[in-house]
């Protein structure tokens, strides 16, 4: 008995000393998923920003360290892929961008050493030719001010914009109505046989936007017609003034709707060029030159849109299709498949059917998940899949 005594008196002795010895709780880092946490001393999930080892990082509401752009107030910031808080020169796609020591977005005149650069109020750093309060400067394309400058010439009407093998084809200005944003043209048929025109790989200020037109043009004639873009397709993709248009022409004989040719690509400038503002939502996937962001998302009488927009920042096109698609855990199928030629973007949407979601019983949709597939839309094989994603709108 006395020797039971004894063990429990040195085992209450080891465990006190054990106290001592053990570590105190400390604030760390974990995963959930792909994302990110910070727990603090009290044990509560880190929000807003944080100086951790003296660098400064942002968390959400809920705990989760941002990426990429995040506003506060009316400041911008960039938090790279660590979620450090960015400083000086960031690359974000193909466009850069100059954040203050402090973080904050630069607009306006900036000098770094010597050289003189102008950031747009959208952050994007000036090449070329840019109106500043009524003065026109030049900027080469690292963004370095070379001075004062003319204005870069518009383009007019009556300007050609296809002349082959008895084609002319050429530019008559824009007509805005309720409904669509139409590029007008002209199209003279002088070859020896009839054709129909089509555009194809249609884009509107980076941004690819598909375009309505077939026009039939017999021998020695011509038709007055027009390139017609939806205004709610422009709604989506935040443009409300069309500064250059891109697109390929494609002739065809109408009778058998075999390509007789394909024009190079060309170029629309119809104002003058503004930067492209960045993508504001959460980024789903980031890497081999390829960005989809979640926007937000919107339901109307027949569907559940998650609105994303797609950046392909590669050298190549690309087709963007999705897999292994559920809701709430249920497995639901959505149709997406835009094609997206290099350095541009699509707005569009991961759409998913009101009746299959009350079949399922999903009135609110907590969760989605998701894999992306990066397709090569000429020859349909994959160049790469992602992992799964999760969306949480």
């Amino acid at each position: 008995m006395k020797k039971f005594k004894n063990f429990v008196l040195l085992l209450l002795i080891f465990v006190l000393l054990l106290g001592f010895v053990m570590p105190l709780a400390s604030a760390q880092w974990y995963q959930d998923d792909s994302t990110w946490y910070y727990t603090q001393l009290n044990g509560n999930n880190a929000i807003g920003w944080q100086n951790i080892n003296n660098t400064w990082y942002y968390f959400h509401s809920n705990g989760a360290m941002a990426t990429g752009w995040i506003q506060d107030g009316s400041t911008w910031y960039y938090m790279r892929s660590s979620g450090a808080m960015a400083t000086g020169w960031v690359q974000d796609g193909s466009t850069w961008y100059y954040m203050h020591s402090s973080g904050a977005m630069a607009t306006g005149w900036i000098q770094d050493g010597s050289t003189w650069y102008y950031m747009h109020s959208s952050g994007e750093m000036a090449i070329g030719k840019i109106n500043i309060n009524g003065n026109w400067h030049e900027f080469n394309t690292s963004g370095a001010w070379i001075g004062p400058t003319s204005q870069p010439p518009q383009l007019a009407i009556g300007t050609v914009l296809l002349d082959k093998d008895g084609v002319k084809i050429l530019y008559n200005g824009i007509n805005v109505s309720s409904w669509s944003t139409e590029i007008n043209i002209i199209i003279e048929n002088n070859s020896d046989r009839s054709i129909m025109v089509q555009t194809r790989e249609e884009s509107i200020n980076k941004y690819m936007i598909s375009a309505s037109i077939s026009s039939t043009v017999t021998v020695g004639n011509k038709a007055n017609t027009s390139i017609r873009f939806s205004n709610d397709a422009l709604e989506k993709s935040g443009i409300t003034e069309i500064n250059e248009v891109e697109l390929y022409f494609l002739i065809i004989n109408p009778d058998t709707y075999g390509t007789i040719f394909t024009s190079d690509n060309i170029t629309l400038q119809v104002s003058t060029p503004k930067p492209l503002p960045p993508v504001i939502g959460t980024v789903l996937f980031d890497q081999n030159n390829i960005r989809i962001t979640y926007i937000n998302m919107t339901q109307d009488r027949w569907d559940t849109n998650l609105n994303i927009v797609i950046e392909n920042n590669s050298d190549r096109s690309i087709m963007v299709q999705t897999r292994d698609e559920s809701v709430n855990g249920y497995m639901i199928y959505t149709s997406i498949s835009p094609t997206i030629t290099a350095g541009k973007r699509v707005a569009t949407g991961i759409r998913f059917s009101n009746d299959t979601l009350e079949k399922n019983g999903i009135t609110i949709i907590n969760e989605v998940d998701i894999r992306f597939l990066i397709i090569n839309p000429n020859t349909y094989g994959t160049i790469f899949s992602t992992d799964i994603i999760k969306i949480k709108p």
